[in-house]
């Protein structure tokens, strides 16, 4: 019996540990449940091993100790191999509120059923064999766990969002919403450093963007704010138009479409009418800033019933960016359309920067800033952690960090600025996810941009191999290591990286 116990527990852990990713995947989906990602190759080594222990506890019939001892093994290989494999993603499971409710059920559930089959399946086999099944089956409880809180989840959010409402309505500041595919946090925080000047600014939290994100900022509302600017993210038609109904902006900037979601979206006609849902929520006195450089958001603009400000990179009329000189230690350019043209110099990399900057210039400039005023705050700007920002390291390997959720347009960029380092170019990447059907051909055009621009290339995760496809298309001529993790990677760094290289880490690694 107690041997039967302690194999009961450690079904028990496993098949939590097991449940773990899944749990991880349901909270970045929003607890709607998100199948987790593999590949083919994986799939087929875990269904061999699975086939293997039922196989041997039927085969086992005649010695019971030695069945208990073999799944035993089997088990804590599993808990090794599982626990390792979480601990090695970028984005570990956040025990807020919500998800330690959902742990707890989840874990509830587990052990409850491991019980029943312990207590009630007399038979050993059996019993084993069920154990086993259900620990394969836990991803499954992950999601009947979501459906069984949904209600009380329902209820608390409103709850919840009933109560930020009540804080922005009270609140007489002016109210901005940021969105688009790419660039809202950069253009977020681009825009508080400018507004500071004038105002009192509170902005929301760090990247959070959903209806509960905006209700945790509110919390740290003192009152007497005068701008509250809001990013708003998006997975789903409608979500825009939920986040616009809680925090009533006035202004807005659509930063760019592209395809960033197509995974949950399906089409990119629903990309483009989420994002126009800030443009429809923007009353007729409003204002909303657009990027010219993107021509979806420049169609847009014709859509607008405020009055709107489009931006872009070369001479046209309205506000635009002129004599623009790039380096690897940021850029210098003159905006034109805000009054006189004004020579601004940041040390943010990249030219999307520069449209960035020119966006929340142009909003600045409408709410009363001076260029005088505008022009500081833009040679004071600090780049986003994780957004293109050099990293401070005691060796002569100079480190761009642009790991946070890459989008296809955001990579280009990003290569844009790498190849203004001298020496040879090193980039890390496991490629652009959650893109559904237009993953595979996305990430062959990435590693086609890659081989115009890099020495070495360093692939890890599901898209490695389209990206292999395409540095292979583009006769690519440098050397390719396919890591297996990103602890895999961090080995190879050692051994391949030398002085004066520069090493581009990009695409959701820490």
């Amino acid at each position: 019996m107690i041997i039967e116990a302690i194999l009961c527990v450690v079904f028990v852990i496993g098949s939590i540990i097991y449940a773990m990713q899944s749990l991880r995947n349901a909270q970045a989906s929003g607890y709607k449940f998100v199948r987790v990602r593999g590949n083919a190759k994986f799939r087929l080594f875990e269904l061999i091993i699975e086939c293997v222990v039922f196989i041997t506890i039927i085969i086992l019939q005649f010695n019971h100790h030695l069945k208990i001892g073999i799944v035993f093994a089997i088990l804590i290989l599993h808990i090794i191999y599982y626990g390792n494999r979480y601990i090695s993603i970028r984005t570990k499971y956040r025990f807020t509120f919500r998800g330690t409710r959902l742990f707890i059920l989840v874990a509830i559930l587990l052990t409850s059923a491991h019980l029943i089959i312990n207590v009630y399946l007399e038979k050993p086999t059996i019993s084993l064999l069920c154990e086993f099944g259900l620990m394969m089956l836990s991803r499954i409880v992950v999601l009947l766990a979501c459906y069984i809180l949904m209600p009380f989840e329902a209820l608390n959010n409103m709850r919840y969002i009933r109560k930020a409402k009540d804080v922005l309505d009270k609140l007489s500041a002016i109210k901005i919403g940021i969105t688009g595919s790419f660039g809202k946090t950069s253009c977020k925080h681009i825009l508080t450093e400018m507004l500071s000047i004038k105002y009192k600014v509170i902005k929301t939290t760090k990247s959070y963007n959903t209806p509960l994100g905006i209700c945790y900022s509110t919390l740290e509302v003192k009152g007497d704010e005068e701008i509250f600017i809001a990013e708003m993210g998006a997975r789903n038609k409608g979500d825009v138009s939920k986040l616009c109904e809680l925090v009533k902006p006035t202004y807005g900037i659509i930063t760019g479409i592209g395809n960033q979601h197509y995974e949950s979206f399906k089409t990119h006609q629903a990309i483009y009418d989420t994002k126009k849902e800030l443009v429809d929520a923007i009353p007729p006195q409003g204002y909303v800033v657009f990027n010219g450089e993107n021509k979806k958001a420049c169609a847009m603009s014709c859509q607008c019933k405020s009055e709107t400000a489009v931006v872009h990179m070369t001479k046209k009329e309205g506000i635009y960016a002129q004599n623009v000189k790039l380096t690897n230690a940021g850029s210098s350019f003159e905006i034109v359309g805000l009054g006189k043209p004004m020579a601004v110099t940041t040390r943010l990399l990249g030219r999307h920067n520069i449209i960035n900057i020119l966006m929340c210039a142009a909003l600045a400039y409408r709410l009363g800033l001076t260029s005088r005023d505008i022009a500081s705050a833009i040679s004071k700007l600090s780049p986003v952690k994780h957004r293109l920002a050099l990293v401070e390291n005691s060796s002569l390997i100079t480190i761009i960090d642009d790991s946070y959720n890459a989008n296809f347009e955001g990579v280009g960029f990003a290569l844009e600025v790498l190849s203004q380092f001298k020496g040879r170019k090193v980039v890390f990447t496991q490629g652009i996810v959650e893109l559904g059907k237009l993953q595979v051909e996305t990430n062959m055009m990435l590693g086609t941009m890659l081989a115009n621009v890099a020495d070495i290339v360093l692939l890890c995760g599901e898209n490695s191999k389209a990206i292999n496809n395409g540095l292979e298309n583009a006769r690519f001529q440098g050397e390719v290591y396919n890591c297996k993790s990103i602890e895999d990677a961090k080995t190879h760094f050692s051994s391949i990286l030398k002085a004066n290289d520069t090493l581009l880490i990009q695409n959701d690694i820490p």
